[in-house]
């Protein structure tokens, strides 16, 4: 991997500089956080939109603490708990995705791959101006 690949320089055609923590799973990654490994950026990751063979997807990603990133990926490195502790587990994880996102308001990273950890085939930053634009009449 490109270690000088970074998630502020990122180029269609070219390989993900992210480290990734699953946190939703639909016949592939379906949400998650996101950590850039050169900068050390932290997003919260959701997939918007894929083709019918569920191969090729579309993330939308938010900048998220990196705080944030580092409980959320804490808690997902722990090992599985028994079954009775599962959903204090899973309590605990909503809690902190929802303190995540508690200040990120906005996917301003779009990126169109088919796996988030190894390419990225396109990518686009839209910004409320520019959706502002887009969607003006």
């Amino acid at each position: 991997m490109d270690d000088k690949t970074c998630c502020k320089s990122l180029q269609s055609g070219g390989p993900s500089p992210f480290d990734i923590v699953i946190l939703g799973w639909y016949d592939g990654l379906k949400s998650g956080m996101a950590s850039c490994r050169a900068c050390g950026a932290a997003y919260h990751f959701e997939m918007l939109a894929w083709d019918s063979e569920h191969e090729m997807r579309i993330y939308g990603l938010r900048l998220v603490s990196r705080s944030s990133y580092e409980a959320i990926a804490a808690l997902a490195a722990q090992a599985p708990p028994q079954p009775a502790h599962l959903r204090a587990r899973l309590d605990e994880m909503a809690l902190l995705v929802r303190d995540a996102l508690a200040t990120s308001y906005e996917w301003s990273l779009y990126i169109r791959t088919t796996d988030l950890s190894k390419e990225v085939l396109a990518v686009k930053r839209i910004d409320f101006w520019a959706w502002h634009a887009i969607l003006a009449l």
